[in-house]
């Protein structure tokens, strides 16, 4: 299945050989449930073939749209990584290891776009949240930040019993 993210291998000889792509928001698109929205990712493939093995080095630079933990706005989030794959050629398909893929003997080329998918997934932090500007103040929206603080704060409604009262109360009545 030739496709615009893979690489030829037949007629490869031993060396080195680098491939660029482009991916843009069909990439991700064409997943349905993506973290990733609207994106411009420059990836350098980097293949280098020996007698038994590929190795096969991502480099992906960027930014991608996500959406921020906090207040729900979207934002563009960089994306910088480097990361390695070490292809094999066996009996059958294997991508039980995520360093290493066994593909099968007669495979004539290599389908880069689920380890796209997924090493831009793992390029974005943990926490997504808007970065804080060149004075010190939070990117997220203020509006949003300040709802968030009034659900915290039962202040607002003193007839309200507070969820821990309510509690101690069922506590005493046992």
């Amino acid at each position: 299945m030739s496709g615009v993210y893979s690489i030829p291998l037949n007629g490869l000889k031993d060396g080195n050989y680098s491939y660029d792509f482009e991916v843009g928001d069909d990439f991700f698109e064409s997943y349905g449930s993506s973290e990733i929205g609207n994106c411009r990712i420059k990836l350098v493939v980097e293949l280098s073939k020996h007698s038994g093995h590929y190795d096969v080095v991502f480099l992906m630079k960027g930014e991608v749209l996500v959406t921020c933990d906090r207040c729900l706005g979207e934002y563009y989030q960089s994306v910088d990584s480097r990361d390695r794959v070490v292809v094999k050629v066996g009996h059958e398909f294997d991508d039980s290891d995520p360093e290493l893929l066994i593909i099968p003997a007669g495979h004539h080329e290599l389908d880069l776009r689920q380890m796209i998918y997924d090493f831009a997934h793992l390029s974005l932090p943990i926490k997504k949240v808007h970065p804080d500007d060149e004075n010190g103040i939070s990117g997220c929206d203020p509006d949003m930040l300040e709802m968030i603080a009034g659900e915290v704060d039962n202040s607002e409604d003193e007839n309200a019993p507070a969820e821990w009262d309510k509690l101690g109360k069922l506590l005493n009545e046992n």
